[in-house]
């Protein structure tokens, strides 16, 4: 990721701490934890799953250390704090998606929600090939994307500046597959984001054996 995105992306998210755990109502729960649970049956038990944009690691990384090994990366630190916090058995990592490195074949599992949209389009594919690299043959990628297009266009997020930068969904399925994947389901599903619906384009692909 571009410094200057990371930057805006990373102070956006440490300022917005508070106000982002009370964006999800409790009377309309977003798609994230029901299609991660569905995802996890799929995985090995005891397998390394890791969190790409954990945030504050509620509810996925809270969910994934019941029965795998959990990591997680963000690129904001006060989310990095708060996900050790919550999840103290999870390694968690300050790192954005663009940067991190882990040794090829690491993990079972790599899930990536609300986050891939935060790095610049034009890096997609990078970002997509290493998440390729660090799972092992046969492993999952279940990662969201938003459904509009933007090139790396800055706007205001819960009163504070943040990036957006992503492909339409036709493109953003052509780089999965390009980068080795197969697409075993994709879909566009909606959520209330602090009383907006946002739409979001949801993969599940596996590694190619």
């Amino acid at each position: 990721m571009t410094d200057d995105a990371a930057r805006i992306v990373a102070a956006g998210y440490d300022a917005v701490a508070d106000c982002y755990e009370a964006l999800e109502a409790p009377d309309a729960p977003w798609p994230r934890l029901r299609r991660l649970e569905g995802m996890l049956e799929l995985v090995p038990e005891g397998a390394a799953v890791l969190d790409a944009g954990c945030g504050n690691g509620v509810p996925a990384l809270a969910a994934i250390v019941r029965r795998h090994r959990a990591f997680g990366i963000d690129v904001s630190p006060e989310q990095v704090t708060r996900a050790r916090r919550n999840v103290p058995e999870a390694v968690v990592l300050e790192a954005d998606l663009a940067a991190a490195s882990f040794e090829p074949g690491s993990f079972g599992a790599v899930v990536c929600f609300y986050a891939l949209e935060h790095v610049p389009r034009l890096e997609h594919a990078a970002v997509l090939d290493r998440f390729h690299d660090w799972l092992h043959a046969g492993g999952y990628l279940l990662f969201t994307v938003e459904a509009r297009e933007a090139h790396d266009v800055v706007g205001d997020w819960l009163g504070r500046p943040m990036f957006f930068s992503q492909f339409g969904p036709e493109e953003t399925l052509e780089l999965v597959r390009k980068a080795g994947f197969d697409v075993l389901r994709a879909d566009v599903e909606g959520q209330l984001e602090g009383g907006r619906e946002i739409e979001y384009l949801w993969v599940l692909a596996r590694r190619s054996k």
